[in-house]
C-alpha cells in the first residue's frame, strides 16, 4: 500500500473511534461509490470457527474513485483476526481505483471485491446475534460547469423578455450536488458587481471528510476552485488570474449542505454579458452498511 493511501486509511480508522461523531450508518442513495453488498459468508456459524464479510463496492458516478478501501468494525475483542488469537480491533481491504460511469458508451462504473477473514468467538448459553459495520472511504471529485448572463436595467427596458440569470448548469454526478444561480442578473446603472450563488448538498447518505483525525475535520471540502472571467472574490478570498481557491475551509452544516457566494466585476457590460463559470470540489468521503453475524450456542 502506498503512503498516501495508508494515511488515508489511518485517519478513517482513527475517526471511528471519536464517540458521537458520527450517526448510525444510512444506505447510500446518491451517486459515488456505493456499497452493492456486505454480508458474512454464512449468516449462522458455529464458535471458535473462521468466516468471512464480504464486499462489493461501485462507483456509480461521473468521476474516478480513488484510494477506495473498506473498513471493518464493531465487532467486540471476543472476535479474533484471521490468525486466530489477535483479537479484533478492525480489518482493512482494497485500496483501489475505480473508473466512473461512461454515459457515452453506456458503460457501468467499475466495482471491486474485498473480504475480511475473522474466527467467531466461543459460543454461549444461547445463540447470539453480532452486529458488524464496514465503511468504505474514497476521494472523489465534482465539477460543476454553468453559464450566467448578465443584463443591463437599460437593456431590459427595450427588451423585456431577454433572458437572464443561469442560462446552463451542468453538475457531473457524485456524493455532491451543486445548483448556481444568479442573485442579481440585472446590473442598474453605475453598478460594477454581481454575485452568483453555488449551494452544495450531499445527496449520498455519508460523509465528506478533511483527514478524519480528529471531529473537525468531518464535513470539510478539502479544496474549492472556481474559474471565471471577472471573479474578484469567494467567501473572502481573492482571485488570482480568474481562479478562486479555497482550501480546508468550506464545511457543510450538519453534514448536509453549504452555499458560496463569488462577486464578479461587471463593470463595462453594455446590454448584456455571458460569463461561463466552472465550480470544481475535491473530497474524502465514506458511506458506511451494517449486517450481522450469528454465533450458535456451545454444545453442553
Amino acid at each position: 500500500m502506498k503512503p498516501g493511501k495508508e494515511l488515508l486509511f489511518l485517519g478513517v480508522i482513527s475517526i471511528i473511534f471519536l464517540a458521537g461523531c458520527v450517526g448510525p450508518p444510512e444506505t447510500p442513495s446518491g451517486n459515488g461509490v456505493i456499497i452493492k453488498s456486505f454480508a458474512p459468508d454464512l449468516t449462522e456459524v458455529e464458535g471458535n470457527s473462521p468466516m468471512t464479510f464480504l464486499i462489493t463496492v461501485q462507483n456509480v458516478g461521473e468521476k474516478k474513485a480513488t484510494q477506495v478501501g473498506a473498513v471493518l468494525f464493531g465487532l467486540s475483542q471476543e472476535w479474533k483476526k484471521a490468525d486466530g488469537t489477535t483479537p479484533f480491533n478492525t480489518e482493512t481491504t482494497g485500496p483501489w481505483d475505480l473508473a466512473p460511469v461512461d454515459t457515452s458508451s453506456g458503460f457501468s462504473g467499475e466495482e471491486a471485491v474485498g473480504s475480511f477473514d475473522v474466527k467467531t468467538p466461543p459460543g454461549k448459553s444461547s445463540d447470539i446475534t453480532y452486529d458488524a459495520t464496514v465503511r468504505v472511504v474514497y476521494v472523489y471529485s465534482t465539477v460543476s460547469d454553468s453559464l450566467a448572463r448578465f443584463v443591463t436595467s437599460d437593456y431590459l427596458r427595450v427588451n423585456s423578455e431577454a433572458q437572464k440569470g443561469i442560462m446552463t448548469s451542468k453538475s457531473t454526478s457524485g456524493p455532491l450536488l451543486v445548483t448556481v444561480k444568479a442573485q442579481a442578473p440585472i446590473i442598474s446603472a453605475g453598478s460594477t458587481q454581481a454575485r452568483v450563488q453555488f449551494e452544495i448538498q450531499n445527496i449520498a447518505g455519508g460523509r465528506v471528510f478533511k483527514n478524519a483525525t480528529v471531529a473537525s475535520d468531518l464535513d470539510i471540502i478539502k479544496t474549492v476552485k472556481v474559474s471565471a472571467p471577472g471573479i474578484r472574490t469567494c467567501r473572502g478570498v481573492n482571485a488570482q488570474g480568474g481562479v478562486v481557491t479555497i482550501t480546508d475551509t468550506i464545511r457543510l452544516a450538519g453534514g448536509k449542505s453549504s452555499i458560496i457566494t463569488c462577486d464578479f466585476d461587471v463593470s463595462g457590460i453594455i446590454n448584456f454579458q455571458d460569463i461561463p463559470i466552472t465550480l470544481e470540489l475535491g473530497y474524502n468521503y465514506f458511506v458506511e452498511s451494517a449486517t450481522q453475524v450469528t454465533v450458535h450456542k456451545a454444545f453442553q
